[in-house]
Formats: structure tokens, sequence, C-alpha cells
């Protein structure tokens, strides 16, 4: 998580509830959630073009930078 962490260290409460499914991140905070899969894609995530498969992905990348750490 470092580099989210460091990356988005302001927005970290908001990424943190989107990756416990508290909020929909694309709808509540879309420049946020375009930003993130711009991180993630840099970092070699690759996304498929479908909305909904795209978000899944978003969410699991969120999950395992933001709880693996902590485990």
């Amino acid at each position: 998580m470092t580099e989210l962490k460091n990356k988005f260290r302001k927005s970290i409460g908001i990424l943190t509830s989107a990756a416990d499914r508290s909020i929909e991140l694309d709808y509540t905070q879309p420049k946020l959630y375009k930003k993130v899969v711009k991180f993630y894609q840099e970092q070699g995530v690759q996304f498929t073009g479908d909305s909904v498969e795209d978000y899944q992905i978003l969410i699991d990348c969120l999950n395992d930078d933001i709880y693996a750490e902590t485990v």
C-alpha cells in the first residue's frame, strides 16, 4: 500500500470506504476514481473496458493494497 498511500494520502479514507463497499467510488468521487484507475494502469493492471468488470478489478486492487499490509 505504500505507493497507493503516498499518492492518495489525502483520500485514503474514501478509498478504504470504496474497498469496503460503503460507497460507489465511480459515482460519488468520479475524478478520484479516474485518478485511481490511471494509477493502477501505470502499475500494470489491465482493465477490460467493461465498466462493471473494471470497477471490480479496481476494488480488488484497493483491497489488496489497503488490507494486505495489515494482515
